[in-house]
């Protein structure tokens, strides 16, 4: 008669948390929103349109430099979440981090800004462009929910 060894099935993977798939949906949806704005607001930017290079007279710069800025900061931003989220584990990676985390601060001011650009300055806008309009309050609405996400996030680990 033949034995065979006691199989135990135990995983050779810890069991996945709930936490753990709520976070990677999380950085799932601010990837792909700050990769869609990033590429959507250089596009804007590089654009000729009279609308978003015309000064306003109130306001020291128009909105194509602020669409400059903000989508240079969400290439930064996209840089460092790939380096965060890297599984080599290595002297720098503190410092990657705190670089994302102030990346993400400067986010949430410059989005702040483009808050005051947009609804101080809405009606100039309006009459340029409705698309415009749209356009950026989607994009600061959905902007400010992913940085605050992604700092609660950053918080956790």
């Amino acid at each position: 008669m033949i034995h065979y060894p006691l199989l135990v099935n135990e995983p050779t993977e810890p069991p996945v948390r709930f936490h753990s798939i709520y976070a990677m949906m999380c950085y799932v949806w601010i990837t792909t929103t700050t990769v869609t704005f990033t590429v959507y607001d250089l596009i804007l930017a590089y654009s000729t349109s009279a609308c978003y290079t015309s000064d306003i007279p109130t306001l020291s710069f128009p909105i194509q430099t602020w669409l400059y800025i903000a989508g240079y900061l969400g290439l930064a931003l996209c840089i460092f979440i790939y380096l965060t989220h890297s599984r080599e584990r290595s002297v720098c990676q503190e410092r990657i981090h705190i670089t994302t985390y102030i990346i993400i601060l400067m986010n949430i001011a410059w989005n702040i800004m483009g808050h005051n650009v947009l609804w101080f300055h809405y009606s100039d806008y309006l009459h340029c462009s409705l698309e415009i309009v749209i356009y950026m309050a989607i994009r600061l609405s959905l902007g400010m929910i992913s940085n605050v996400l992604q700092i609660y996030l950053h918080y956790q680990r």
